[in-house]
């Protein structure tokens, strides 16, 4: 989003509307994500081309990625392309220690691993415009990405009964994805409305592969090598037309998906599949200082998650999912306004928490999937009041299902086991207030602070989860054209279901400049964090884990843009996309 946001110019920009809460237009799993319209002004022919370098050194390894975006428009054509390179190098180190009740023994885990990560994405597209209302656009894009990874895990065993124990584990791992779509969107306008048509596919494919091997045994403690194939194909129709007179604006559509995942081993073979059809009707009116939104949304959804050869394990879903928001200015002038939203939501597992393989974390922890994950449903109402545009409360109140990370003790040993399940139900609220304030003709001083009081419910246990959270921004503009950036945010210590995090803290700063007319931009950032500690307990077991990751980052960042034509020239571009594929 912010290499989005500033390849373009400012003087283009007609209006930037942002949106809270998700209506029933878009997919039911979005809801309380906001959404952000950037309306551009003219479509004279010209075009842009952005190239820019982002890199980093931290205190665990470093990192360089060059981006670059291009845009041109001639007569009816417009072209798009853009892509990015990433190479990294990271170490961690973390430790976690096991202590069990029953033998009053303790595992410490020292482990330290180095990962190296490349990664390439390229999009081309264009679109062609049959006449001021009609035009297709496509695109297709391609990435690929290769992860190798080395792990030492230095583990002592210290217990009242058995003699002190020592040993290491040496651990290997690779993994090389590739990633292709295809997609297209039509759009026909007219005076009072538009019809959009799109169709996205996309097809993955990714083989992984992890060993393990303890330096006083002959054997692989662990081997595992993993071939995966994703596929996803959607398809949506929506349409916008605005009423007569002032009874608003209605939007109405649908859509279809279908979705195949294919994981194997050498031991195990799941299967995945997913089909969705959905169909909404919202009706947007506004009169005066009020406007309103009210939407239904119906999904139809069928899952089977099972290993092949266990029988299926089908399950269908029909569901409708209702949105309000409703909007009062009360006072245009002055900048004050209320805003209430409404809305009944779901979440989907993604593949990580279904997936049924084992993944060891050495000899004594290991983490699976759960294909019999079911969907986690949800209703969140909020107000939101606006005072001179710079002051702002915000409450919320979430009453919602949601999934667990589970630490079990396997029967007869220390080995710790984590896996997902359902039961979790969440309700409580979060109160919201933000701040602005205008220092001088240079400075932006930006302050926020949350705090948030849930009440989880699993099984017979109950806890009270209240967490603080604050943060503050400060953009200065100093002497000779350089701007100055500093923020900061604090997390408290909060507790959930078997697990207990500490405080978070962290903090940056930047030094920005434009040079060239502006079009060359370098920035300079520096940021630090605390060192994340959780604490898990269950089953007689109590597990301490810390870990030393970035805490020292110094980041910079050279971009550089270049126009040609006329400068508001507005391209236009593909906008479909399938939301399943976050989950891929």
């Amino acid at each position: 989003m912010h290499n989005y946001l500033a390849s373009i110019d400012g003087s283009n920009v007609r209006s930037i509307k942002v949106v809270e809460s998700a209506g029933a237009e878009v997919n039911a799993q979005t809801a309380g994500m906001a959404i952000i319209k950037i309306t551009t002004k003219r479509t004279d022919d010209g075009g842009l081309a952005t190239i820019s370098v982002d890199g980093d050194e931290s205190f665990d390894g470093r990192s360089a990625t060059p981006r670059f975006r291009i845009e041109h428009r001639s007569g009816p054509w417009s072209l798009y392309s853009n892509g990015s390179y990433m190479k990294s190098h990271r170490e961690m180190d973390s430790r976690t220690v096991n202590s069990y009740e029953d033998t009053q023994g303790t595992v410490h885990n020292d482990a330290n691993s180095t990962n190296n990560n490349r990664y390439y994405s390229i999009v081309i597209g264009s679109a062609y415009g049959f006449s001021s209302t009609d035009y297709l656009a496509f695109d297709a894009i391609v990435s690929n990405q290769r992860f190798r990874n080395k792990g030492l895990n230095s583990v002592v065993k210290q217990s009242q009964k058995l003699p002190e124990e020592q040993y290491q584990i040496d651990s290997y791992g690779r993994s090389d994805d590739s990633s292709h779509s295809l997609s297209s969107q039509y759009v026909h306008q007219w005076a009072s409305g538009n019809l959009s048509l799109s169709v996205f596919a996309q097809w993955d494919c990714k083989k992984q592969q992890q060993d393990q091997h303890r330096s006083d045994a002959t054997t692989y403690l662990n081997h595992t090598q993993t071939d995966a194939h994703h596929r996803l194909l959607t398809a949506d129709a929506n349409i916008s037309h605005r009423l007569p007179g002032s009874w608003g604006k209605i939007d109405t559509g649908g859509s279809c998906s279908f979705w195949r995942n294919s994981d194997d081993t050498e031991t195990c073979r799941f299967r995945y599949t997913e089909q969705t059809v959905a169909a909404y009707l919202s009706w947007d009116w506004e009169k005066g200082a009020f406007n309103s939104s009210l939407g239904l949304r119906y999904e139809h959804k069928e899952v089977n998650a099972a290993i092949v050869d266990s029988g299926d394990n089908r399950n269908t879903y029909d569901n409708l999912f209702p949105s309000l928001r409703l909007n009062y200015e009360l006072n245009r002038s002055h900048g004050h306004s209320l805003r209430f939203n409404a809305q009944r939501y779901y979440r989907l597992p993604d593949m990580m928490m279904m997936n049924p393989f084992v993944q060891w974390e050495g000899d004594y922890s290991y983490s699976t999937g759960n294909p019999n994950l079911l969907p986690a449903f949800g209703k969140t109402l909020s107000a939101h009041l606006t005072l001179w545009r710079n002051y702002s409360v915000k409450a919320t109140y979430s009453n919602s299902e949601n999934f667990i990370r589970v630490h079990e003790r396997e029967k007869d040993s220390n080995v710790l086991c984590s896996t997902y399940a359902n039961g979790v139900h969440q309700r409580g609220w979060q109160i919201e207030a933000s701040a602005m304030f205008v220092i001088g003709k240079s400075g932006v001083l930006n302050l926020n602070g949350q705090r948030r009081l849930y009440t989880l419910t699993y099984g017979q246990q109950h806890v009270h989860s209240y967490l603080w959270m604050s943060s503050a921004a400060l953009s200065y503009r100093l002497p000779y054209g350089f701007n100055l950036r500093v923020s900061g945010s604090y997390y408290s210590p909060f507790r959930s279901i078997q697990t207990k995090e500490v405080s978070r803290l962290s903090g940056s700063t930047g030094v920005s400049h434009s040079f060239l007319h502006n079009a060359l931009d370098v920035s300079v950032n520096y940021s630090i964090r605390k060192q994340s500690t959780i604490n898990t307990a269950t089953s007689g077991i109590m597990s301490c884990r810390k870990t030393n990751s970035s805490i020292h980052k110094l980041n910079l960042s050279v971009r550089y843009r270049l126009q040609w034509g006329n400068r508001n020239a507005k391209v236009k571009t593909n906008t479909a996309n399938g939301i399943e594929r976050l989950r891929m």
